[in-house]
């Protein structure tokens, strides 16, 4: 569980995801979160919406990383070459 200390107001499940990779080093796509008993799947949605505000407890789960797929989406969106 990790307790995060100040929420933005305005951000959402992608922005608290993208400081946990700044924060703890887990990549944003091995990272699944819940609050509650909300899984939180959607990144677009508000943090609000899920009843995320001020400090929060949420529960982060790390997935495992298909690596050979990783490197397919990284090729396919130009940013690893051979």
């Amino acid at each position: 569980e990790l307790l995060v200390e100040k929420l933005p107001s305005d951000g959402t499940v992608m922005d608290l995801k993208h400081e946990i990779a700044v924060c703890c080093g887990h990549l944003v796509e091995v990272q699944q979160l819940s609050y509650e008993d909300l899984a939180l799947n959607d990144d677009r949605q508000k943090l609000r919406e899920c009843g995320l505000k001020g400090r929060a407890a949420v529960t982060l789960v790390l997935k495992s990383l298909d690596v050979d797929m990783h490197i397919e989406t990284l090729r396919a969106k130009g940013s690893m070459r051979e």
